[in-house]
């Protein structure tokens, strides 16, 4: 069986190699192991050589053109290798240039390369995440479009594994201003698919983390947090984890007794859309005899704060997801209409969701040709907004969307100047 190639052996031949090409050889498995390896824990992949033999190497690549040859390699493992080797030698000239080269991927690449590198950084030096240009990418690559390529749950529970940085990027924010509690939870929610997946793959550390009693307090603070657009990330975080945390499933139905009060049952409703992540079939069931019970009468907006769930669902359990909906938008309700439009123009997939969308329509058309004017222009602005693609020209919505796109596949630099755009454009509008 081969091994996987080190990365320490294979530095430490670059000076000793006459031949070029097989310093190429030894330079581009360097790289590739770099780029590839997954370290949550221990030391850093580069811990075992000796200084003064990287520095060396490092020499070569800078001297040999080897530090710029790298378009045979993926963007993301590129700049996470780039990252490693700066990371791990002393002071001095080639450090300086391997973080420069680092860090150009890092502010100028796509979502992918800056969460690759971010994690990375979070698992060690994670000081300059601090700074407002990259804690702006962080917050960009939790909150990208559903079904995103980008993959950030690998970050965002660095984030919360170390104590410092949960402090600084969690604790504190969920006491403070409504963005900053809104990407705590956020955050919370990316690590809970992170600690689910790693526990599928028998690694308890992470779920036991998130329920440990350095966590938990603000995990809670999150979800009882007043605004909606926090304690739905904490609801679904909650949800998730219910699939390798019973108790957790146990407190969701609890919250679910009809003798409670809307705060419990809508937090609730969004903790079980969540659980079909893990268990389609049974949180299905659950689902749609909430929909037909006594909740659902007493308090009839739970089922637009359903929609509230899905995200992570069309992810994982799509056609679960689109049956579910189904039965959320054959309520005929206004408010679930509007949060069903609101859901699907932030899905990549553009088949997801067209019968939901077809019985949207029709509520949004009835509602368009009542007496109510004010309720009529809402059912305007919902159907104008079913109806853009984020090709279209259309408003400042889809200005945005189509920047977060461009910062997913072009790049931060071409998303800064879309950016830019759209914020001239609002600046005009309300002139």
């Amino acid at each position: 069986m081969r091994l996987r190639p080190n990365p320490v052996e294979a530095l430490n031949t670059l000076p000793r190699v006459g031949d070029a090409d097989e310093r190429r050889a030894s330079w581009r498995q360097a790289v590739a192991a770099l780029g590839r390896a997954q370290r949550i824990d221990g030391p850093p992949p580069l811990d075992g050589i000796e200084v003064s033999e990287l520095v060396s190497a490092a020499r070569v690549a800078l001297d040999r053109g080897l530090a710029d040859d790298l378009d045979w390699i993926a963007p993301s493992s590129r700049a996470v290798a780039l990252y490693e080797i700066s990371a791990a030698l002393p002071p001095g000239n080639e450090r300086r240039e391997f973080g420069r080269r680092a860090f150009t991927h890092l502010y100028g690449g796509t979502a992918s390369t800056f969460a690759a590198v971010a994690h990375r950084m979070a698992l060690g030096n994670a000081k300059p995440l601090d700074t407002a240009t990259l804690r702006a990418r962080v917050s960009l690559v939790t909150d990208l479009s559903i079904g995103a390529s980008v993959n950030s749950d690998p970050l965002a529970f660095a984030l919360v594994a170390r104590r410092e940085l949960f402090d600084r990027w969690v604790a504190q924010p969920s006491s403070g201003a409504l963005p900053a509690r809104r990407l705590a939870a956020r955050l919370l929610e990316r690590a809970a698919r992170e600690a689910v997946t790693r526990s599928h793959q028998g690694d308890p550390f992470p779920r036991q983390l998130l329920r440990s009693p350095g966590v938990r307090p603000v995990f809670d603070r999150l979800l009882h947090d007043r605004e909606p657009l926090v304690w739905r990330h904490a609801a679904v975080a909650r949800g998730l984890l219910s699939g390798v945390e019973p108790e957790l499933r146990e407190e969701i139905e609890l919250a679910l007794d009809p003798a409670l009060s809307p705060t419990e049952w809508r937090r609730a409703a969004v903790s079980l859309v969540a659980c079909m992540s893990g268990d389609a079939d049974t949180a299905m069931k659950q689902c749609r005899s909430l929909l037909k019970g006594p909740i659902a009468d007493r308090d009839p907006g739970i089922a637009a704060t359903m929609t509230w769930g899905l995200p992570v669902v069309i992810e994982t359990e799509p056609d679960a997801a689109e049956d579910l909906l189904d039965w959320l938008t054959a309520t005929l309700r206004l408010d679930v209409a509007e949060a069903t439009v609101e859901l699907l123009r932030d899905v990549t997939n553009p088949g997801f969701g067209m019968r939901a969308q077809e019985i949207v329509r029709d509520v949004l058309d009835d509602q368009m040709r009542g007496a109510d004017p004010v309720t009529g222009y809402i059912a305007h602005r919902a159907l104008n907004d079913l109806s853009q693609d984020v090709e279209s020209e259309g408003g400042l919505l889809q200005s945005v969307r189509r920047a977060l796109i461009a910062f997913e596949s072009k790049g931060a630099r071409m998303a800064h100047e879309l950016a830019l755009e759209t914020a001239a454009r609002a600046s005009s509008a309300m002139d």
